[in-house]
């Protein structure tokens, strides 16, 4: 009867590798903390799990993390949920809401710069211009990184869409080119 028990546990361990093997898991994102309707998704929203799906379930998979992060989720969604195409909605803006774009020299914003992290936008004073003269920051206006696109030259310089309130986003836009500095902000949500 021991043997028995030993031969049906042993057996089901073999069914379950052989069978997580032969469909075939893959990593797909899942939302690591509950969002709510119109939410931008972050980097700290989503994790990877491994799954075993048929091809007919559209789940959205790891490799398509870029194109996920940055936009907001349709509907209120609970931890854990596995996320697919019909959980993401468009990159709608609310009133009061802008979009705005900058040009990013290299070594002005950090390596790690991502689709949803909240980032504050600074002027940066081009070397020389500001010898003697003390720099009072002022209130910086913040944004969401909406999206960034690496520059078709070897410059490193990366164009990031930002969003942000409408007032913000004249501040933004009123950076001289090749002066904007981005320093990513917390979220203020202590996670």
């Amino acid at each position: 009867m021991v043997l028995g028990a030993v031969l049906a546990v042993g057996g089901a361990f073999a069914f379950a590798g052989a069978f997580s093997h032969l469909s075939g898991k893959v990593s797909v994102l899942q939302l690591a903390r509950p969002v709510h309707s119109g939410q931008i998704l972050s980097v700290g929203d989503l994790r990877s799990v491994e799954v075993a799906a048929g091809a007919n379930v559209p789940l959205i998979a790891l490799s398509a993390s870029g194109s996920v992060i940055g936009h907001p989720v349709a509907m209120s969604l609970p931890a854990g949920t596995l996320l697919s195409p019909a959980d993401l909605g468009s990159v709608a803006l609310l009133g009061g809401q802008a979009m705005v774009a900058v040009q990013v020299k290299a070594g002005a914003f950090p390596t790690e710069l991502a689709s949803g992290q909240k980032v504050a936008v600074a002027a940066v004073t081009p070397a020389g211009a500001g010898a003697g003269v003390q720099v009072v920051v002022p209130s910086l206006p913040t944004a969401t990184v909406i999206s960034t696109t690496a520059a078709s030259d070897s410059s490193g310089s990366i164009s990031v869409t930002l969003q942000t309130d409408s007032s913000s986003a004249g501040q933004i836009a009123s950076i001289p080119a090749g002066q904007v500095q981005l320093i990513v902000v917390g979220s203020g949500t202590g996670s």
